[in-house]
């Protein structure tokens, strides 16, 4: 088992909080003393703050690996490849709710993730990606993604709960319709 955190990325997601660069460090600090293996550390092109943050977190040379966000675009996958970091965390949901909210047919979708993850590749990038609204996703859907997500050489796929939905009950429902395909092992999950 891999423990991931996201309180860097995800903490300042609340309306008013912010942490301070040297908070920031702090907190990645005792992340690390508490043995976790994986730190979210932002989304750089998401502010230029969280850009400068990230840089900073770099330099600790920590020895939990960081992945820094970005959406299915070239110039933010660059700049976290730019800043340092090692490993991208690419995220799209591939459900009937995100395909409409994003405008794009499955295949559409489909093709910009697996040319996003490519583009991750050809930089030297490991890729960890997630699919997002999981939850809200069919299992053959899942089963879809995640095995195209294998394909192409993604180092670990995540499951989101991005709307907070599933109960123990779903998740053992869940494994039993994708373990075949797809082994929790390889699996990092993200509740809400």
């Amino acid at each position: 088992m891999e423990l991931l955190d996201t309180t860097l990325r995800e903490g300042e997601q609340c309306y008013g909080v912010f942490f301070s660069i040297e908070t920031k460090k702090r907190i990645a600090r005792v992340l690390e003393a508490l043995r976790v293996d994986f730190i979210e550390a932002g989304h750089p092109a998401a502010a230029p703050s969280i850009g400068q943050a990230v840089a900073e977190l770099v330099s600790l040379d920590l020895r939990p690996r960081l992945i820094g966000h970005a959406r299915l675009d070239h110039d933010e996958i660059r700049l976290v490849r730019d800043l340092g970091l090692k490993w991208v965390g690419l995220f799209a949901g591939i459900n009937r709710a995100s395909l409409t909210r994003y405008g794009l047919t499955r295949e559409a979708a489909y093709q910009r993730i697996s040319d996003s993850i490519r583009y991750a590749k050809d930089l030297g990038l490991h890729v960890r990606f997630t699919c997002e609204d999981a939850s809200r996703s069919m299992p053959n859907e899942l089963v879809e993604l995640y095995s195209r997500l294998q394909e192409l050489g993604a180092d670990r796929l995540s499951y989101a709960d991005t709307v907070g939905t599933d109960t123990t009950e779903r998740i053992e429902q869940l494994h039993q319709a994708i373990h075949g395909a797809v082994p929790f092992s390889s699996l990092h999950f993200h509740f809400h």
